[in-house]
Order: C-alpha cells, then sequence, then structure tokens
C-alpha cells in the first residue's frame, strides 16, 4: 500500500512539474493525468480489498 502511495505522489508531483512548464493541456501533460487517474483506482481497489478482509 506504501509503494502504490509513493508513486502516486511521485506522478502528481511530476505531471505538476512538467504542467508549469508545458503546459496543462500538454501531451506529457495529459498523459501522466491518466496514469496518475489509474494510480488512484488501483490504490482505491487495494483500499477496498483491505476494508473487506478486515
Amino acid at each position: 500500500m506504501k509503494d502504490i502511495l509513493e508513486r502516486i505522489e511521485n506522478v502528481r508531483t511530476e505531471m505538476i512539474n512538467i504542467g508549469l512548464n508545458e503546459g496543462f493541456r500538454s501531451d506529457k501533460t495529459l498523459k501522466l493525468s491518466e496514469k496518475l487517474d489509474d494510480l488512484i483506482i488501483q490504490y482505491q481497489k487495494l483500499n477496498i480489498r483491505e476494508k473487506q478482509i478486515s
């Protein structure tokens, strides 16, 4: 769980930096946004599974 949270934070930081440098509508920024969405969905699924097990 800690690993995915670190990955989320790293992608978020990278997305913001690229957005500030290349624009928030640049292809790189949008691809990172999609990657961030995927990671957040993975995290939510893991979180739900953990709650069901507990």
